[in-house]
């Protein structure tokens, strides 16, 4: 038996950004998907806690790993009988990488069952490959933070991935709190839209300056600098779509840079969120009111591995 597993991660900073030559800045959680895979008599099975019912591999079925088994075979060749089982506590709804989790530690159970030594950017660099085919838009920056762990700055290139990495550290973490909605966004569907947007509402400059602030802000030692960054990345994206104007006007009132600050990360589609400093009760209720919770989620330093 051969087992790879992969955290879930949180965008700090850089969204949208890093698809035109901005930095992305994201750390891994505590939370992982593994992927099992055992020699096979038949065909390949993939069981999960994830879905109800074993599934078997059909490269003509649309099935997300369906296609990511199609792609890997269009690559390497076919492969053998397999029986494959995924497990996961990284919840669907939350926006925190259960699709490149799930990417990540299928490649890479894979090649380490095939023996082909792959090194741990080689297995990255697959499994970007396969979300750039089946998004159209991608960045892999979370893919490259759940590959390395901890806090990753990266960016890309146009003939170039990555184009530069490196795990860093913060320390500003302790002041953050995560809160998801539970409500979900399909990723390609929200970054199209956003991404529409953005060409209609704004000019890349501005938001390739907003961010790099924001990123130089959580590398820094200043607090209150971070806040007004925060506070303008989210501003600055006031009106896109899936952005939530209602919960963002009842929340003017409690506002106050001085304390604290909010944003929204990742694509934006209303799945989880940052809330940065100390919030006031008020505002806690807010956003109660308004279908967020805090969520059980810590930042862990851990990325790929192998094993149990």
């Amino acid at each position: 038996m051969t087992v790879a597993s992969s955290p879930g991660k949180i965008m700090l900073s850089g969204e949208y950004a890093v698809l035109n030559g901005g930095r992305a800045l994201a750390h891994t959680l505590d939370k992982r998907l593994t992927v099992e895979v055992l020699q096979g008599s038949q065909g390949i099975s993939i069981a999960s806690d994830i879905w109800a019912k074993k599934k078997y591999f059909s490269d003509d079925d649309p099935d997300f790993i369906c296609q990511s088994l199609k792609y890997f075979e269009s690559l390497f060749g076919k492969l053998p009988p397999l029986d494959i089982k995924i497990s996961s506590n990284i919840e669907i709804s939350y926006g925190i990488g259960s699709s490149s989790a799930l990417r990540l530690s299928l490649f890479a159970a894979l090649q380490k069952h095939l023996e082909l030594g792959w090194s741990v950017l080689d297995v990255a660099q697959l499994a970007f490959k396969d979300q750039k085919r089946a998004q159209g838009q991608a960045s892999g920056y979370d893919i490259l933070t759940q590959s390395l762990g901890g806090l990753v700055e990266m960016s890309t290139g146009s003939d170039i991935w990555p184009k530069s990495s490196r795990q860093t550290h913060s320390c500003h973490l302790d002041k953050i709190q995560i809160m998801i909605g539970g409500k979900g966004a399909p990723t390609r569907e929200t970054l199209v839209s956003v991404s529409q947007w953005l060409a209609s509402k704004r000019d890349p400059q501005s938001l390739h300056a907003v961010s790099e602030n924001l990123t130089d802000a959580w590398l820094g030692n200043d607090f209150p600098y971070l806040l007004e960054k925060v506070e303008a990345h989210r501003l600055f994206f006031e009106g896109a779509p899936r952005f939530p104007g209602k919960l963002s006007e009842a929340l003017k009132p409690y506002c106050n840079l001085s304390n604290w600050s909010w944003k929204l990360t990742g694509a934006g589609g209303e799945d989880a969120l940052l809330i940065v400093g100390n919030i006031p009760s008020e505002a806690n209720l807010v956003f109660q009111k308004f279908g967020w919770r805090t969520a059980d989620l810590t930042f862990s330093k851990e990325g790929l591995r192998y094993g149990l």
